[in-house]
């Protein structure tokens, strides 16, 4: 419970609190021009599933920061489509596709969003800075996601990151239960594809792609 661990701090140089964000951020991916997008407003019902009303009236959002104009703030990118007023939007984690050949951004962002977990799917008008909503991939296999590492423009891969929720959730992270996978959907499907580690969370790509 890291009451033996010891927190030295690191700064690897200056830095600021960027403004903009009011309610947190939980992953971030940066684009090789420099523009970064931020998920932000993951709320408890990533465990608790929806027990406590309030969280109902909760949304996040998809931000934006350009590490070209460090000192401007990040700034909340707009939405097309149905997500919002479907689903609502509660982001954890976030990974982009780009095409090779066209530079086409494809945004993969896990939603918790009571009584599932669902993969939002998201085009990037690079021009007008907004999001065009694409689809939502639902799947059985989805039940505690944390994060997406995108593989292709309707392919990833994916952490489930236990396998409770509620106080169940508690007690499987302090008796270190194995409970955790990580899956692939391959456009039309999920499976998993390693099983029974203890709490998977974040997941990426080398540079290669492998």
């Amino acid at each position: 419970m890291g009451i033996f661990k010891t927190i030295h701090n690191h700064k690897p140089g200056p830095c600021r609190v960027v403004p903009g964000i009011v309610n947190g951020s939980e992953d971030i991916y940066v684009l090789p021009n420099g523009l970064a997008f931020i998920s932000s407003g993951i709320s408890l019902d990533h465990y608790t599933k929806g027990n406590d009303p309030r969280i109902r009236q909760f949304e996040g959002g998809i931000y934006r920061f350009d590490f070209n104009k460090p000192d401007e703030e990040a700034k909340l990118i707009p939405i097309e489509g149905d997500v919002l007023k479907n689903n609502g939007l509660r982001p954890h984690g976030l990974d982009v596709w780009q095409d090779g050949k066209t530079g086409k951004v494809r945004l993969f962002v896990v939603n918790h969003y009571p009584p599932v977990d669902v993969i939002e799917v998201f085009d990037f008008d690079q021009e007008r800075m907004v999001l065009k909503h694409y689809k939502t991939i639902q799947d059985k296999l989805f039940y505690s996601v944390n994060d997406v590492a995108a593989t292709g423009p309707d392919s990833f891969y994916f952490t489930n990151d236990g396998y409770h929720h509620g106080i169940k959730r508690v007690f499987e992270g302090l008796l270190m239960r194995a409970w955790s996978n990580i899956g692939y959907y391959d456009g039309k499907e999920a499976k998993i594809i390693m099983d029974r580690g203890h709490e998977f969370n974040g997941i990426n790509m080398s540079p290669d792609k492998k």
